[in-house]
């Protein structure tokens, strides 16, 4: 199992947000990205956290310092699915 590096810029989620590009993106993965899926996501980021909770991810643990801290997420499949895509107007 490799490591694949992807990174989001926080501004993305500002005039980018409600419009499915992110749900997308993550249905795709099964495309090319054997599961398990893990990414570190900023404690900070709320909304992340939320979007992530939202398609099935779950918190394996955190680290960092201060304002520095992360959640670690995971998503393992619970069958042969990818994560749910969603497209709002």
């Amino acid at each position: 199992m490799g490591t694949y590096p992807l990174s989001a810029s926080p501004l993305c989620g500002t005039f980018l947000s409600g419009q499915g590009i992110g749900s997308r993106l993550l249905a795709s993965l099964r495309a090319w990205l054997p599961l398990p899926y893990t990414l570190k996501c900023w404690t900070r980021n709320t909304r992340a956290l939320a979007f992530y909770a939202k398609h099935g991810w779950r918190e394996l643990g955190s680290g960092g310092q201060g304002e520095e801290t992360y959640q670690l997420l995971q998503f393992e499949a619970a069958s042969n699915q990818p994560p749910p895509a969603e497209h709002t107007t």
